[in-house]
């Protein structure tokens, strides 16, 4: 059984896939808990001397937001400036594996190449290296996503495989 359908990305599919990206590394993760900190040390303060906490309030709530919206701004740079993602990308889900087709040429990538499988809210990301990953989103696989899910935890060792329904 082969399952098809094509994916236009956008800024939205990006930014979801840069956010689940940062959000699961340590540093992002550790700056977040230090922003927190200091921003609940700036609180704090605001009783005894008003100017430093709100000097910590307002640095602990940058350091909270600076990941979100570096990310989105990075996600409208990399739609915008990728010739990939011009072109809409037709995906197909086999025995074999995924193979990717755009303006003519067809990568195709092994079940046994596949690292790591996790899903997000808006797509189901298949890692094929650290630092290769291919972006399938949920809205374009449409009625098929329960077949695609089936056929990733058919081939994909189940130790590899994240995805929530």
């Amino acid at each position: 059984m082969n399952i098809t359908f094509e994916v236009k990305m956008t800024e939205k599919i990006m930014y979801n896939f840069l956010l689940h990206h940062a959000y699961n590394s340590v540093s992002v993760l550790i700056g977040n808990v230090f922003g927190i900190l200091v921003a609940a040390l700036g609180l704090t303060m605001i009783a005894e001397d008003a100017g430093k906490g709100f000097m910590y309030l307002l640095l602990g709530v940058v350091v909270i937001i600076y990941t979100p919206v570096s990310l989105y701004l990075s996600s409208k740079r990399q739609i915008k400036s990728s010739e990939v993602f011009r072109e809409p990308i037709t995906y197909t889900i086999s025995e074999e594996g995924l193979a990717s087709s755009q303006k003519g040429t067809t990568t195709e990538a092994g079940w046994d190449s596949m690292v790591k499988v996790v899903s997000t809210s808006k797509s189901i990301i298949v890692y094929t290296g650290k630092n290769r990953a291919t972006i399938l989103p949920k809205d374009a696989m449409g009625d098929q996503y329960e077949n695609v899910v089936q056929m990733i935890s058919t081939h994909v060792a189940p130790s590899k495989v994240k995805i929530r329904s």
